[in-house]
């Protein structure tokens, strides 16, 4: 999950949780991902095969991940961003794409779930290319 946000600032996660958050395990000092209903939430537009191998990948992260505070100086502040807004992203809401598209330098969209890497990976290359070619 990619968010860009100054130090202190909130993460919005909406009033609703989303598929995606609803699927993150917060187990002490660690975070998982539910293998059960991370489809919905992460994979939703992923071939059922892809879906698959990225579950069995799937590992635990730190807590501190997620819930630490930016620190006092974020790089995208001062170095070039870009950020991939994914049109049916089931994991961040709506508000905290839009904030995270306004913090960076620039914006893309692609009509994708939260991986796009997976369910669109000829489409996420041929728009970061167009991206990076007209710099």
């Amino acid at each position: 999950m990619a968010v860009m946000q100054d130090p202190g600032e909130p993460l919005d996660l909406g009033e609703t949780p989303t598929p995606g958050m609803r699927a993150i395990r917060f187990t002490g000092e660690e975070i998982s991902i539910d293998p059960d209903i991370s489809t919905v939430g992460f994979y939703n537009r992923c071939k059922p095969e892809d879906a698959a191998w990225a579950i069995a990948h799937l590992r635990p992260m730190p807590a501190a991940t997620l819930t630490m505070n930016a620190s006092s100086s974020v790089a995208w502040r001062s170095v070039p961003s870009t950020y991939v807004v994914c049109t049916d992203d089931q994991v961040l809401s709506p508000a905290m794409r839009r904030a995270t598209a306004t913090n960076a330098s620039a914006s893309l969209k692609i009509d994708s779930d939260h991986s796009s890497f997976l369910s669109r990976p000829t489409e996420l290359v041929g728009l970061l290319s167009s991206s990076i070619s007209s710099v």
